[in-house]
């Protein structure tokens, strides 16, 4: 009896493919490495540069790389993409998945020109010694739920994969991620300052807080209580409750609110100024 290829195990024996490469593209690799070990002997790239490549197959076609590959995933500027629209649209089909990395198109400018076809779009939020190694991603609506299912289990080795409900959502959250960490080191600083200025050494400070923040982040991370309920237990210190009052009458809440905003404003007009638009460069009849 021949195997159903939609079912778990016809994808799981899916083949993968690149078209370009860049840091999202080797980063994804290494995310694929741990899940399946060996990856890059039998992945196939098409548009890189094979002297600075780690996979061992490249293909001058990008007719043969969709033959090869079923899931593949394309990073690169508008210009690069746009070029190899036309190719990519004759040689999609339903067995294929299109992962988009990058910015260098929407899912939505997308599906414009490819219709109903499966499309991904990823993003590894930048991460720094310590913390999680963190993926968003975004799927069409075309998949299967056996197919979300294996797209999910393709990450499994990320410590915290996100799905994204709507594409506005990248935008949020790399405004957070360039963000975050900008104001939780000011935060740091000036609670630093605070204890300074009644003669407390700074570095032992620094390390003191430091520790306060990376066991309220486990706490938060371990899931089992909301951030509203650990901050009611903190208030029951009448210190806490003492320091709060002095730093909401200030208006920290509404000054963090409009700050993330204005981040997340900022990076989406930058960059929005670069996506195409679906119809450029090319329109398509039918």
């Amino acid at each position: 009896m021949t195997a159903d290829p939609s079912g778990a195990e016809g994808l799981a024996g899916r083949t993968f493919g690149f078209i370009g490469w860049g840091p999202e593209s080797l980063a994804m690799l290494d995310a694929l490495r741990e899940w399946r070990p060996g990856i890059e002997k039998e992945a196939m790239a098409f548009g890189a540069d094979s002297d600075h490549l780690p996979l061992q197959r490249t293909t001058p076609s990008l007719e043969s790389l969709f033959r090869h590959a079923e899931v593949i995933f394309a990073e690169g500027g508008p210009d690069f993409l746009a070029s190899h629209l036309p190719t990519v649209r004759l040689a999609i089909s339903d067995r294929h998945l299109l992962v988009l990395l990058g910015r260098g198109w929407s899912m939505a400018a997308m599906l414009e020109i490819l219709k109903e076809r499966k499309l991904a779009r990823c993003m590894l939020l930048p991460s720094s010694p310590g913390t999680l190694r963190t993926m968003a991603y975004l799927t069409s609506p075309y998949l299967t739920s056996q197919e979300r299912n294996f797209f999910q289990d393709m990450f499994s080795a990320l410590d915290l994969c996100m799905e994204l409900k709507e594409e506005s959502h990248f935008d949020v959250l790399q405004g957070l991620a360039q963000f975050a960490p900008a104001a939780l080191y000011t935060i740091i600083e000036s609670m630093a300052d605070g204890v300074v200025m009644m003669g407390f050494p700074r570095s032992a400070a620094f390390q003191y807080l430091a520790s306060l923040l990376h066991g309220s982040a486990e706490r938060i991370l371990a899931g089992k209580t909301p951030p509203g309920e650990l901050r009611e237990q903190a208030l029951s210190v009448e210190v806490a409750a003492a320091g709060l009052i002095e730093m909401e009458s200030s208006g920290i809440r509404g000054i963090m609110m409009r700050a993330i905003q204005r981040a997340v404003d900022h990076g989406g007009k930058k960059r929005h100024s670069s996506q195409p638009s679906p119809q450029e460069p090319y329109q398509y009849d039918g």
